[in-house]
C-alpha cells in the first residue's frame, strides 16, 4: 500500500481526518511528513495499527485500554488481562459479525 495521505486513509478506512488526528494525539498512530510534501502521510505499520484500532473501537473498547493493548509486548498481554477480558472481547466480536 505504501505511504498514504490522511485524506486517502480517511476514505479507505471510513474514518474522518479529525479522528486520525485524535488517534495521533492519543499516541495510537503516527504520521510522517516528507520534506518536499506538505501533507501528513501514514506508513504500512500505522495503517495496520489503524485497522486494529478500528476493530477494537467497534468492540467498544476505550481508547486508553486500546493504547495499553497495543503498546505492551504480546507475552505480557496474557498476564496483564484476565481470560474474562478476552472472553468479553470475543463475545462482542461474535455479536458484531452477525
Amino acid at each position: 500500500m505504501g505511504l498514504q495521505t490522511a485524506s486517502q486513509v480517511s476514505k479507505i478506512f471510513g474514518v474522518s481526518t479529525q479522528m486520525l488526528r485524535y488517534y495521533e494525539r492519543s499516541g495510537l498512530i503516527e504520521s510522517h511528513r516528507k520534506d518536499d510534501y506538505a501533507y501528513r502521510v501514514y506508513d504500512e505499520e500505522n495503517l495496520q495499527r489503524l485497522q486494529q484500532i478500528i476493530l477494537l473501537r467497534k468492540l467498544q473498547i476505550p481508547i486508553k485500554q486500546i493504547y495499553t493493548i497495543l503498546n505492551i509486548p504480546m507475552r505480557q498481554r496474557r498476564s496483564k488481562f484476565s481470560n474474562q477480558t478476552f472472553r468479553n472481547c470475543k463475545m462482542k466480536l461474535l455479536r458484531w459479525k452477525r
